[in-house]
């Protein structure tokens, strides 16, 4: 238990990855079903994300600094969540079954993932090195990266 924000941090990652990761080949399949999207465009459709993504990065790096990366994280999380409703799209909400509002959804959640991803690291390594003298920080920090890079892995 007491190694959990640890732990949280890499989970996180690691369901956001695999919930991103689970979208295409569904979602590609019923693209080109129900609305008879081209392969080509359907590549177009993902690559909406990615492109969304790069610049949020660069917020995504920033943000951390001024408000405390957990809060980062639940946020995101929440971001996630409220994307996924528009990729769908939701029955539940009835939000219209259209190419739009699947689109809207790719775009949150290009803006969305990179705080899930960018400050888990970070958090990771500022948790562990706690427990450790000074001279052992960048060993923690390495080990801490190869189990970020596990955990994306598992996703």
């Amino acid at each position: 238990m007491g190694r959990m924000r640890y732990t949280m941090a890499a989970l996180s990652c690691t369901m956001s990855y695999f919930a991103y990761c689970m979208l295409e080949p569904i979602l590609a399949q019923r693209l080109k079903d129900d609305f008879d999207v081209s392969p080509a465009n359907i590549s177009l459709f993902f690559v909406t994300a990615s492109f969304m993504y790069i610049p949020a990065c660069i917020f995504a790096s920033w943000l951390p600094k001024r408000i405390e990366r957990r809060v980062v994280l639940i946020l995101a999380s929440v971001c996630c969540a409220f994307a996924y409703l528009f990729v769908g799209p939701s029955q539940l909400l009835n939000f219209p079954d259209t190419i739009g509002m699947m689109t809207i959804g790719q775009v949150l959640l290009g803006c969305a993932l990179p705080f899930q991803f960018v400050p888990v690291l970070p958090e990771m390594t500022e948790y562990a090195c706690q427990f450790y003298h000074e001279s052992e920080h960048a060993r923690v920090k390495n080990y801490s990266s190869g189990v970020f890079t596990a955990f994306i892995g598992l996703g």
